[in-house]
């Protein structure tokens, strides 16, 4: 969060997207900060590990993740 911080700071209005240690976990924390996208990879594969296929049960907690951190009710 304060490398995110501070590129929104230089950034301006310029976007500025987080394509590294986007997890379910870290989403919230990460949106909180003000990234304006997120690019995601091996964490959304079996085992956290690129070589491996996308494992279903990691994307569906990473949508509710960010559903849960985006909603406005």
């Amino acid at each position: 969060p304060q490398i995110l911080d501070a590129a929104k700071a230089v950034a301006k209005a310029t976007p500025v997207l987080v394509g590294s240690g986007v997890t379910a976990e870290s989403v919230s924390e990460l949106i909180a900060h003000g990234a304006d996208g997120l690019i995601v990879g091996s964490s959304l594969k079996f085992e956290g590990r690129v070589e491996n296929p996308v494992d279903l049960v990691r994307v569906r907690s990473l949508i509710a993740a960010v559903r849960l951190a985006t909603s406005t009710t």
